[in-house]
């Protein structure tokens, strides 16, 4: 499978799996047409087609398929990090990250 298929479909399932952000709708828009107008062959070209479609057809069932409707971290590393200060016994302001959400 060439390569820019093979994006478009990972990038596919992992929306249709519930594990997609509102961010990777519009990473698969960008996708599609990366590889629909750099494509060197005529599967490229048109790969791309049924998915552009729909995202702008059924836009709804896509936003269906999310998990978060805005950026969420993977993990918290604050608290991944909690088992070190114990064992260092800090837990001063300095000792935390600051993760921001957006």
């Amino acid at each position: 499978m060439p390569v820019g298929t093979s994006l478009l479909k990972n990038q596919l399932a992992k929306i249709a799996d519930g594990l997609g952000a509102a961010e990777d709708l519009t990473e698969l828009s960008a996708l599609c047409e990366v590889v629909k107008n750099n494509s060197h062959c005529g599967l490229g070209e048109s790969a791309a087609n049924p998915i552009l479609t729909t995202l702008l057809s059924y836009p709804e069932l896509y936003l269906q398929q999310l998990q978060y409707q805005e950026f969420a971290p993977a993990f918290d590393l604050d608290a991944t990090l909690a088992a070190a200060r114990r064992l260092a016994q800090r837990e001063d302001p300095a000792a935390h990250l600051n993760q921001v959400e957006n």
